[in-house]
């Protein structure tokens, strides 16, 4: 043959995508084609080859290239009928001539059935641009031709949006309501044939939605998600941003598979607003949600005085090395300074050094204002400060008794005046402290040393009346005076942790009996007991019959409460109670529980040794109890004994011997 298939990898197109040869009548065959795949350049004609089968010869015609043809097709006249011919194509470009195409045979014929000679395909278009579907035929005699469509509509040639124009169907606006299978239906008297077109409105991509990984100084990174094609691949992606302050929009190109972008050279520590669009064969795709984001960095942090500042009688001397630049370098610094009475300033402009900067010509023993603004690519940074220089003796001069108003950022005089502000803040939240701490520990003393009220729901619990009482007990070791309002002008007596006790000698049992004898007592040691307010050293009470209710050993709860209380004793009989051959113990050791008197609403009222009314009640209380010890003795049933014994036991327990 007298062409060869060359390598796909050589400039020259490649063979045409597909091939048909129909007999059209007696002489003629109606050739058609597609274009080639890989055009390797730009198209120029092609080549339509026809030969009789067995024999050597051929002839060619030339076809020209339209670049708005989605195919192409020929009409080999002057053939002889019922001869089989050859045919093929090739596709040719600056660079030569391509590979040839498939070769296909046909035979004239006058009575050709009817044949179509395009394409049926798949057909993208964009949304809203026009649309053209060829349906060629062949056949003698000439076939007649009718379009539909699969959907469920009103026939094309009544609907508007539609126009046949001689072999083609024209869709004047394609929409996505107008993407359906198209068909194409050819008959002549001697056969019939039917083509379909798949027709695809293709739309713009969708939004894409972005983000903006954690940045760097100079770079941003930025990840997007695929949006929504279209219908047609991606074919890349464009990142718009904008820095805060500017007023024209760049932009950087990503492949279509690409999901990320860095982008580089990016102003340090700067604000930049970013929006990304992707695009396919339709067009550009919708823009994304505008992002904000800033490089990492931001405007310089003045330096402290004492770091900054080093003077003597007639220079100043600024390390700008201490001027902390907060990721992104300081490119130039403006020195200002003047003294305090002037109204003009001193400046120079100091590029970025990594040498201090010494400032000379100064007057001795003077308060200057110092000003310095940092400039950096994120912004600049203003510092003031006051500083004074040396004596001429070297010595430093007073600071003024107001400083005058700073201009700039941070500064000696402004930092004095945060520290006080700051100081009387901290002295406001003590005295609240302090307050609050008061009010919580006054509260079981705010009725002074009375006891409070009990509630019916204390008063059931015995664990928190004790707790209650416990709260109410303050040790000091000295006498504390109620106010003269109070009923008997009151005293109590507490004991200290460190307090001391002492009597005199032991006392007999007739000493006991005597009032001086008791008196004596008395005066010799120190009593201070627990008493009710309403039976002040009452006789000793006498025990409740048990035989009356068989749990009476909790049926009064002023009875069981009260043989809990604590009664201190300056000295106790080692004797028992119920021994009658051992003598009664002395007046001032004896020790009785209280009886049941006011309930709530008591006090806890102290004695005393130190008067003559002390010593004569002590006296009457020693009589009481003589006298209650000799009344003959009951007998219980072992229900009472067992009563009695837990009440002695609970008397025990709760006596505190010192």
């Amino acid at each position: 043959m007298a062409h060869m298939k060359r390598p796909l990898s050589s400039c020259v197109p490649g063979p045409p995508a597909d091939i048909k040869a129909l007999a059209n009548s007696e002489d003629t065959v109606i050739v058609s084609w597609l274009p080639p795949t890989q055009k390797n350049g730009k198209i120029k004609h092609y080549t339509v080859y026809s030969r009789p089968q067995r024999t050597g010869a051929h002839s060619q015609q030339i076809v020209l290239h339209k670049d708005d043809s989605a195919e192409y097709w020929a009409e080999v006249r002057g053939l002889r009928e019922h001869q089989l011919y050859d045919f093929w194509v090739t596709a040719a470009t600056a660079s030569g001539e391509g590979d040839m195409s498939a070769v296909v045979a046909r035979k004239p014929n006058a009575r050709a059935p009817a044949k179509i000679t395009s394409f049926g395909r798949r057909t993208l278009a964009a949304a809203g641009a026009p649309v053209r579907l060829r349906c060629g035929a062949a056949g003698a005699p000439p076939p007649v031709r009718s379009w539909g469509r699969r959907r469920p509509a009103p026939p094309l040639l009544a609907d508007p949006r539609f126009v046949v124009e001689g072999v083609d169907l024209v869709i004047l606006k394609l929409d996505r309501s107008l993407s359906d299978n198209y068909s194409c239906v050819v008959r002549n008297s001697w056969g019939e044939e039917r083509a379909w077109w798949e027709v695809v409105a293709l739309l713009r991509p969708g939004p894409v939605r972005a983000r903006v990984a954690p940045a760097a100084a100079t770079r941003l990174l930025v990840e997007w998600e695929a949006p929504y094609d279209g219908g047609a691949a991606i074919l890349g992606y464009t990142v718009q941003y904008l820095r805060e302050g500017h007023s024209h929009w760049s932009a950087a190109a990503a492949a279509g598979d690409a999901r990320t972008l860095t982008l580089q050279r990016l102003a340090c520590g700067a604000r930049y607003r970013l929006r990304v669009r992707a695009n396919n064969a339709v067009g550009n795709g919708e823009l994304g949600e505008e992002l904000v984001a800033n490089t990492k960095g931001g405007p310089s942090k003045a330096a402290p005085e004492k770091d900054l500042i080093s003077t003597n009688n007639t220079c100043v001397r600024l390390n700008l090395l201490t001027w902390e630049s907060n990721g992104c370098p300081v490119s130039s610094f403006q020195v200002s300074l003047r003294e305090f009475e002037d109204s003009a300033w001193r400046s120079l402009t100091v590029p970025a050094l990594t040498q201090p900067v010494t400032v000379c010509d100064l007057a001795p023993g003077t308060w200057f204002h110092l000003k310095v603004v940092a400039t950096s690519t994120a912004g600049t940074t203003v510092g003031a400060y006051y500083f004074a220089t040396l004596t001429d003796a070297g010595e430093r001069i007073p600071a003024p008794a107001v400083f005058p108003p700073a201009e700039g950022g941070v500064g000696g005089a402004p930092l004095l005046g945060a520290a006080a502000a700051l100081a009387a803040l901290a002295a406001l939240l003590l005295l609240a402290a302090v307050a609050w701490r008061r009010s919580n520990t006054t509260k079981c003393f705010r009725k002074g040393y009375q006891q409070g009220e009990i509630s019916e729901e204390e008063d059931k619990s015995i664990e928190k009346r004790d707790n209650h009482r416990n709260c109410q007990q303050v040790y000091t070791s000295s006498p504390i005076k109620h106010p003269a309002s109070k009923k008997d002008q009151q005293e109590m007596y507490e004991i200290s942790p460190y307090a001391t006790f002492s009597m005199s000698g032991g006392a007999s049992g007739e000493g006991a009996e005597s009032g001086a004898g008791a008196g004596a007592g008395v005066a010799g040691g120190t009593l201070r007991t627990f008493a009710r307010e309403d039976a002040l050293l009452a006789a000793a009470p006498s025990r409740p019959s048990l035989h009356s209710h068989k749990h009476s050993s909790f049926s009064n709860a002023d009875e069981y409460t009260l043989s809990r209380a604590m009664t201190l004793l300056v000295r106790r009989s080692e004797s028992d109670s119920d021994s009658s051959a051992s003598p009664p113990p002395c007046a001032e050791c004896s020790s009785y529980r209280v009886p049941p008197g006011s309930g709530k609403g008591e006090v806890f009222r102290p004695l005393t040794d130190s008067s003559a009314e002390s010593a004569g009640d002590a006296r009457s209380l020693a009589a009481r109890a003589d006298k209650a010890r000799r009344r003959p003795r009951r007998h219980h049933t072992p229900t009472s004994s067992r009563y009695q014994q837990r009440q002695e036991q609970e008397r025990r327990d709760f006596t505190i011997h010192v």
